[in-house]
C-alpha cells in the first residue's frame, strides 16, 4: 500500500518554520503556501478567515494567491 503524501503542515512543523524565518519585508509579496502560513502560525482555513475578517486582498498571478508583506506584517500581529 503506498503512503499518502501530507499537503497540510502540523502546529509543530509550522512553529519550527517559523523560528526560522527571516523577518518580513514589507515590500515583497509571499505566496499563501508555505511562506505567509508559517509567518502567521495557523492553519490555512484560519489564515483565510483572518483574511475575509479583515478586509486584506490578495494578490493574484495566475492560479497562485500571494499576500504582501505589509498585509502579512499586520495579519501575523495579534488582532485588536
Amino acid at each position: 500500500m503506498a503512503k499518502k503524501s501530507k499537503t497540510h503542515t502540523t502546529a509543530q512543523e509550522r512553529r519550527r518554520l517559523r523560528r526560522e524565518l527571516p523577518p518580513i519585508d514589507l515590500n515583497q509579496r509571499y505566496p499563501i503556501q508555505p511562506d505567509a502560513l508559517a509567518y502567521a502560525d495557523c492553519a490555512k482555513k484560519s489564515f483565510y478567515a483572518e483574511i475575509k475578517a479583515r478586509g486584506i486582498v490578495l494578490l493574484k498571478a495566475g492560479r497562485r494567491s500571494f499576500i504582501s508583506g505589509a498585509d502579512l506584517a499586520r495579519l501575523a500581529q495579534p488582532a485588536p
